[in-house]
């Protein structure tokens, strides 16, 4: 939105104030009004004989910081055209002086306002005396926008939204009646035990490319995905702050259009740099390794907004959105965090045993060959960071992307006409994993063996899971030396 339309936006603010005389509060000073000398007698501000000063700090209480570099402006509410303007430092303070006597309407523009889908928020100034006149602006807090939004929530209920705007990769401008799908996963208890599911929840773009999920959980992950037409963007994994108000554009492109490329950095959280990390965009096919110093580049990306996925050894899987635009190069820094902490040194005495896995049925049910076997020793030369690519050569599996990315483990039906979901055992107990990615259920490090039944007659009675489908079986833990 350019300058001029902004004033003009906040002109119209302050004409409708006048009309509605909805000037009645923030009165800064109590004497009683003087008149005025006409606008044709003092010009444009002309400095008077007696004048005030406003000045004070522009605050963003979602961010909880001050609003750097907002265009603070002040109109004369008996002539609108009548504007003084001024630019917020990077403390986001500001000041306005020689200001005659008289009412005003103070408000700021700043990008920050449109990202929040906000008309610039006014204060009325009534200045009677001379001297400082301090005035506080600020966007509302989370909570605030988003029962504005949303209504009012159930009393102890923390308020959430998954707020943003869905944009062209092309050209940046927003996109009406774009549709965006988001899940989450939601546990429910039921006959078979606890299962996981991820309903979906659709809403629609407005005239401004805006769109806002309400009610969004804060301690799983959201995954969204935005399109229109045949332009869409990839599957993204978003996490919602502490204050319930997650906020992110979403980018659309053609998938055959002109390629994007991406470069960056993965490092540790404390700053060192990870050599051979892999990174997959998801769904793509693009995957890319870092260097000794850490830096990775992938080209030939479709245009949007997708997730970038991290992954090293030693370290927890991390998962970052990507804006990617046509015919442009992207660039992120991605920090990694361990999955063992370090601490002090602690000796720790106990009984040596032959295995750190109780192998004795594990043995008895390998040597019976009906099924496929990873005992620790195997699993370690494979040194693999997907739990899949533990199976991409087992029999009777086979390996599929997921449509949120990562890739899914399924058994082949018989006669080769399809696949289905195995039953899936964690350590003796079944989990449900409807979708087969078994990364959402471990880590392939610490995975200590491994058992696969392809066929549903070469389950053991323990490991059928009753789903026409055959069943694998995990066990996890630390690994011997």
């Amino acid at each position: 939105m350019t300058l001029r339309v902004r004033c003009h936006t906040l002109r119209a603010l302050a004409r409708g104030i006048l009309i509605a005389t909805a000037v009645t509060s923030n009165t800064f000073a109590q004497r009683s009004p003087q008149r005025e000398p006409s606008v044709a007698a003092r010009g444009l501000f002309a400095q008077p004989t007696t004048s005030a000063r406003v000045h004070g700090v522009v605050f963003d209480s979602v961010a909880q910081r001050p609003l750097a570099q907002a265009l603070v402006q002040l109109i004369a509410l008996d002539d609108s055209n009548r504007i003084r303007s001024t630019r917020a430092d990077d403390a986001g303070a500001y000041s306005m002086d020689s200001l005659p006597m008289g009412r005003y309407v103070l408000g700021f523009l700043h990008d920050r306002l449109d990202t929040l889908q906000l008309e610039s928020p006014l204060q009325s100034v009534n200045i009677r005396i001379p001297g400082d006149v301090r005035v506080l602006l600020s966007i509302p807090g989370a909570a605030t926008l988003i029962t504005n939004r949303c209504g009012a929530q159930p009393p102890g209920q923390l308020p959430t939204m998954f707020l943003g705007t869905v944009r062209s990769a092309k050209t940046s401008l927003p996109v009406s009646a774009a549709r965006v799908r988001a899940g989450w996963n939601v546990l429910l208890v039921g006959p078979r035990g606890i299962e996981k599911r991820t309903p979906a929840h659709f809403v629609s773009t407005n005239d401004n490319g805006g769109f806002a999920f309400c009610g969004t959980p804060t301690d799983v992950a959201i995954v969204a995905r935005a399109f229109a037409g045949t332009d869409s963007s990839g599957v993204v994994e978003l996490q919602s702050p502490p204050n319930g108000l997650l906020v992110r554009d979403l980018l659309i492109g053609a998938v055959a259009g002109t390629p994007a490329r991406v470069r960056g950095t993965v490092r540790i959280a404390a700053g060192a740099a990870i050599a051979g990390a892999r990174l997959i965009v998801w769904g793509t096919s693009t995957l890319a390794t870092t260097t000794n110093a850490g830096q990775f580049q992938a080209v030939g990306l479709p245009s949007g907004t997708y997730t970038i996925e991290a992954r090293a050894i030693g370290f927890a899987p991390t998962r970052v959105a990507l804006d990617l635009t046509a015919n442009a190069e992207a660039t992120i820094n991605i920090a990694m965090t361990p999955l063992v902490a370090l601490t002090d040194t602690v000796q720790v005495r106990a009984r040596a045993t032959s295995s750190v896995v109780p192998l004795a049925d594990f043995l008895r049910r390998r040597a019976r060959g009906s099924g496929y076997f990873l005992d620790e020793q195997q699993l370690k030369r494979r040194e693999v960071m997907y739990v899949a690519d533990l199976f991409r050569n087992a029999p009777g599996i086979t390996i599929m992307q997921g449509i949120y990315g990562g890739d899914r483990v399924l058994m082949r039906t018989s006669g080769g006409g399809g696949a289905c979901v195995p039953g899936v055992f964690l350590n003796g107990l079944a989990v449900q994993m409807p979708d087969g990615i078994l990364d959402a259920a471990v880590n392939p490090q610490e995975v200590r063996g491994v058992e696969v039944y392809s066929h549903v007659a070469s389950v053991p009675i323990q490991f059928q899971a009753q789903n026409g489908c055959g069943s694998i079986v995990l066990w996890t833990g630390a690994r011997g030396k």
